[in-house]
């Protein structure tokens, strides 16, 4: 009896990690993550961040800001993650930057940030 009930517990446990989502490893549980980095005085990062936000409240998306002109912890994170990414740290310098998913976005505007989560989405 104890035996089935395990065999059965371990059928399903199996089951269910298979049909689990698998991320990139950048994603928030059950939520996709955008990484949005900028300057404290770059206009065209104070232009897109209020976009960002809107975008990313209307489609569910966290938001996780690095401010990078004056944190060296920030901008070693960007740096990390564009490795991770396997990106060219030269092609990606100068904010905004944005991260979503395996893609990394150069400045933009409203239409393209919102073409990016868009084809992030499950």
């Amino acid at each position: 009896m104890k035996l089935r009930y395990f065999s059965g517990l371990l059928i399903i446990s199996v089951a269910l990690s298979l049909c689990a989502p698998h991320g990139n490893g950048l994603e928030a549980a059950g939520k996709i993550t955008l990484y949005f980095f900028y300057g404290k005085t770059c206009p065209a990062c104070k232009k897109l961040e209020p976009e960002v936000d809107r975008l990313a409240k209307r489609y569910g998306v966290a938001v996780k800001k690095y401010e990078v002109w004056h944190n060296l912890k920030n901008r070693d994170k960007l740096l990390k993650m564009l490795d991770k990414l396997n990106k060219n740290t030269r092609e990606y310098h100068g904010v905004p930057l944005i991260i979503l998913g395996n893609e990394v976005m150069k400045g933009g505007n409203a239409s393209a940030v919102e073409a990016l989560i868009r084809r992030n989405q499950r």
